[in-house]
């Protein structure tokens, strides 16, 4: 019975054997079905890996078209760009070419013309010169037709070489697309091998494994008809033995339990078969879990299970922070981290000892900010950790800069800096001045001085009030040097404090004495005076020219006055000439220059220059045989940059009118805008016209000379820098064809000093007032007595009139006036006629001395004054009489002209006024008249004449004296 029972155990071990067995043939038909569908599933990944890697490829195939297709595009634009650029530079240089060529030849066609008009005698070079240029030209068209040959051959070539490049990149892009196409091909290829490969494979792992299937399915039968040939091997053996004892004890000698030693544990012997008895023990740093005894069963089992398990330390893990495992058993290392805004207190690695204890204990306390008070401030909490929210106030007067609210962040700083400053006053430099301290802060006391030239308004001490205010306020303001407008004059600024720089100019009329530009100085004075003077006749430097004459020149003199004794200089250094001469006082003294100084039609060296050491007064006086004529000099200082010429219609065509540009500096430019009556201008053997423009330049000392068969008043002239003018005719009828031919001259007074108010009366003993007005500007409104008239630049009136009246002149802007003497026969008065430049109402002075020669006839001085202070004037001491007196009204204010006969004799006169009211004074000869502003002179020299008529009835000369 035992030995049936130990039969069926076997009997059911082995049925359990096969059971397991069965088991695993199914699982390993399961993993042949798995196999299979992974088979499938990578037959399909692989088909799709395939149909992916041909549409990479031709995805790729088609971008590197596109690439090489926008290549070739922009390769063929630039090209092409090239191309045309090269042919449009070709065809400007081809039409500059040509264009060049044609300005040449216009150039050199009126260069011929130019030849031909000046020198007839060149016409034959002129023309060899032509052939030469046309052979030029001929070989410059050559020339152009080659470049443009050798230009259409470099456009083919570029052509040819685009062509060449555009099948070199078609041959580049096809042989990419090769390359491409059998790379893919390739790629295919090899993923078809690696398919085949992997099918192979699949099917030789499929049939080796269907061959160890059966090889174990064989091998397991031949167990199971072994088990059951034992079986029936044993069943005839218990049969046959006759005692079981000795069966027994072989099988269980056959029973083994197996090493039942635990891991980290040990055993006390090495047996391991049927009834042994075991003690397990466990390593250091392990218990045991189950009984440490434990016996060999007879099913190969021992009898209860022992394992040996690690200590356990606990899980370490800090409040606020995190460990690195979960496992926490013996010889664990760990790594402790804190949390975001904590930092870690003690060790970060630990290990779990064999006493089930930590090798090291590990806290996560929070950031610690440190104290955010800050100076002069305070807080509201002592707290400084993590998080901590912190209200921070200043003290009294002290300002907050920063946040004032701030919290502890987890990098251990407060979210914002704040600090408590005292409170900034702000910078108290007054403009222009300066402080004793660069502390602005509450508290601090600055001391404030002011800047050269400037004055300090308000307290000089300050402090910083605790409401950042400065106690006082302070100022440093310029001194003021007042209002430095000069009488008759005005500034460019109405700022008058320190440092300011002004610029002075004068009205019109008026001359600056002094500096034009002056500067307000730390002392309150301005830097120079200046006054604003009416011009003058008198001076220490003179420049000046001769005009043409109507004959041959006899002599030039001048006479030179003054009321000192003086050293005067003269030179003309074109012609060579030099003198110095010392002058008598209260007389004149007469000087006589070459006639080689008498200018001709264009540019001449032959300016005179005058230099004395005391103030003189000059008059310039030019006798022809049968015509003189003279002119007052105005100084350097009365030159200017722009002026209008004043002449009259000539006698005849060979008497031309005239004016004369003489330059004060080098690099002179001088442009004339030429008003003609009639006929073109010719200048240097070309024509101009009324209206156009002539310009040159010009170098000190230099004249420059310009006639016409006509009338040139109006002709308006402009310059860079100062020069001076003289104009008239050199043999004038007035009215034109009136007989008495004579010669008008003037030096002209620049545009500068020209007025807007005159009285004008008739030349006593003449029977005609004559009278033109020049206008300088448009819109020119003239009042004439009861005419009113308009002109514009260039224009002139002239205003004839029988009735001997005093005749009020009024305009909107400066005028010139010039009154005009007639011809004997005209008026049947004797004398002939002269051209005088009228002086303006501000043409006054409070006392004149002048000197008069032997007349022909009588002197006379013609004054002009207010007439509620006529009463007032005295001549060599004696009143004035008032019998030949014309009264006239300009702004309600009423004047007076008084002509008073002098004397028939040479001699000096003084006329003043008792109260130092200034007038009008000029003196004048009843046969001819000659004035200038105050300052006036006329002569005729009477000295190696042998007949009146050579002498022209023209007066001696006439002075004011400065």
């Amino acid at each position: 019975q035992g030995m049936t029972g130990l039969n069926q155990m076997e009997i059911t071990d082995l049925k359990n054997k096969l059971s397991a067995h069965e088991s695993r043939l199914n699982r390993l038909f399961s993993t042949v079905d798995e196999i299979q569908v992974d088979n499938s599933a990578l037959k399909m990944k692989v088909n799709q890996v395939v149909v992916e890697k041909e549409n990479e490829a031709n995805a790729e195939l088609i971008r590197l078209n596109a690439r090489i297709e926008t290549k070739f595009d922009d390769k063929f634009n630039a090209l092409q760009k090239k191309f045309e650029e090269t042919a449009a530079v070709m065809m400007i240089g081809y039409k500059d070419l040509k264009r060049q060529m044609l300005d040449e030849t216009n150039t050199f066609s009126q260069s011929v013309i130019s030849e031909q008009n000046k020198l007839s005698t060149k016409i034959d070079k002129a023309d060899a010169k032509i052939v030469r240029l046309d052979g030029e030209v001929n070989r410059l068209e050559v020339n152009a037709l080659v470049e443009k040959t050798e230009k259409n051959e470099l456009i083919k070539n570029l052509k040819a070489e685009l062509l060449q490049l555009n099948a070199g990149v078609e041959t580049k892009c096809d042989d990419r697309v090769i390359t491409l196409q059998k790379r893919f091909e390739e790629t295919t290829a090899v993923n078809m091998v690696g398919y085949k490969d992997l099918e192979t494979h699949i099917s030789d792992q499929m049939n080796n494994f269907s061959q160890s299937l059966i090889s174990e399915q064989n091998k397991l039968s031949t167990k199971i008809d072994k088990a059951d040939a034992k079986i029936v091997k044993l069943d005839v053996e218990a049969k046959k033995l006759d005692g079981f004892s000795r069966i027994i004890e072989e099988l269980i000698t056959t029973i083994d339990c197996k090493d039942p030693t635990p891991d980290h544990g040990t055993v006390n012997t090495t047996a391991t078969t049927y009834g042994t008895v075991v003690k397990v023990s466990c390593n250091h740093g392990y218990v045991l879990s189950g009984t440490n005894i434990i016996t060999c069963k007879v099913d190969s089992s021992w009898s209860e299970s022992a394992t040996c398990i690690p200590y356990d330390c606990e899980d370490p893990t800090p409040d606020h922070g995190t460990v690195n495992t979960t496992v926490t058993t013996y010889g664990t290392v760990v790594k402790i981290s804190c949390n975001h805004g904590y930092v870690l207190s003690g060790e970060n690695i630990i290990e779990c000892n064999a006493d089930s204890d930590w090798s090291a204990s590990a806290t996560c306390n929070p950031y610690d900010c440190g104290d955010p008070t800050p100076d002069h401030g305070t807080v509201n909490t002592t707290v400084t950790t993590y998080g901590t929210v912190v209200q921070i106030s200043c003290n009294h007067g002290y300002v907050l800069s920063g946040e004032n609210i701030i919290k502890c962040n987890v990098d251990s700083d407060w979210s914002a800096s704040a600090t408590c400053n005292p409170y900034d006053c702000g910078d108290p430099t007054p403009d222009h001045g300066t402080v004793n301290t660069t502390v602005t802060t509450y508290g601090t006391v600055d001391k404030i001085s002011c800047n050269n030239g400037y004055v300090l308004s308000g307290e000089n001490i300050i402090k910083c009030n605790a409401e950042s205010d400065w106690s006082a306020s302070a100022t440093c303001n310029l001194y003021d040097c007042g209002d430095p407008t000069p009488d008759h004059g005005t500034v460019n600024t109405t700022v008058t404090t320190y440092g300011t720089v002004v610029k002075i100019s004068c009205n019109n009329g008026y001359v600056l004495s002094g500096e034009n530009i002056i500067k307000c100085n730390a002392d309150s004075d301005w830097s120079a005076s200046a006054t604003c003077n009416l011009y003058d006749s008198a001076g220490r430097q003179f420049i000046f020219g001769i005009p043409e004459t109507s004959y041959t020149t006899d002599y030039i003199k001048l006479y030179i006055a003054s009321k000192h004794v003086s050293k005067v200089y003269i030179t003309a250094p074109g012609i060579g000439f030099n003198q110095t001469i010392t002058t008598l006082a209260n007389t004149s003294t007469a000087v006589v220059l070459p006639g080689s100084l008498v200018t001709t039609t264009g540019l001449s060296n032959k300016a005179v220059y005058v230099e004395a050491n005391q103030t003189i007064s000059i008059y310039v006086m030019v006798r022809d045989f049968y015509s003189s004529d003279g002119f007052l000099l105005l100084p350097i200082s009365a030159d200017a940059r722009e002026f209008v010429v004043a002449s009259y219609e000539p006698y005849y065509y060979t008497l031309p009118s005239e004016f004369l540009i003489i330059a004060l500096e080098d690099s002179t430019l001088i442009d004339i805008q030429l008003i003609t009556s009639d006929g073109p201008v010719i200048i240097g053997g070309q024509s101009y016209s009324s209206g156009q423009n002539v310009s040159l330049k010009m170098s000190r000392m230099q004249t420059y000379l310009v006639q016409h068969e006509h009338d040139l008043t109006g002709t308006h002239i402009t310059s860079s820098k100062p020069v001076s003018v003289v104009s008239g005719v050199t043999c004038a009828n007035v009215p034109q064809y009136a007989v008495g031919c004579d010669f008008l001259v003037e030096q002209m007074l620049p545009v500068s000093f020209w007025q807007r108010e005159y009285v004008c009366a008739k030349l006593k003993s003449r029977g005609i007032n004559r009278l033109r007005i020049l206008s300088s500007v448009d819109g020119t409104s003239v009042n004439i007595g009861a005419t009113h008239i308009k002109l514009n630049k260039g224009e002139f009136y002239e205003y004839v009139h029988s009735n001997d009246v005093a005749t009020p002149i009024e305009s909107n802007f400066p005028v010139l006036v010039l009154q005009y003497a007639e011809g004997r026969d005209h008026d049947s008065k004797l004398g002939d006629p002269s051209m005088i430049t009228i002086p303006s109402l501000n043409g006054q002075e409070a006392e004149y001395f002048y000197e008069t020669a032997t007349p022909l006839a009588y002197h006379y001085v013609s004054i002009t004054i207010r007439t509620d202070q006529a009463n007032g004037l005295h001549i060599d001491g004696s009143t004035v009489s008032r019998v030949d007196e014309l009264k006239t009204t300009i702004n309600t204010t009423e004047f007076s002209v008084i002509r008073l006969i002098l004397r028939v004799s040479a001699g000096t006169t003084m006329t003043d006024h008792e109260t130092r009211f200034k007038f009008q004074a000029f003196p004048m000869n009843v046969h001819d008249q000659r004035l200038y502003i105050k300052y006036d002179a006329t002569l005729c020299d009477t000295s190696d004449v042998t007949s009146s008529h050579r002498c022209d009835q023209r007066p001696q000369i006439l002075f004011v004296l400065p």
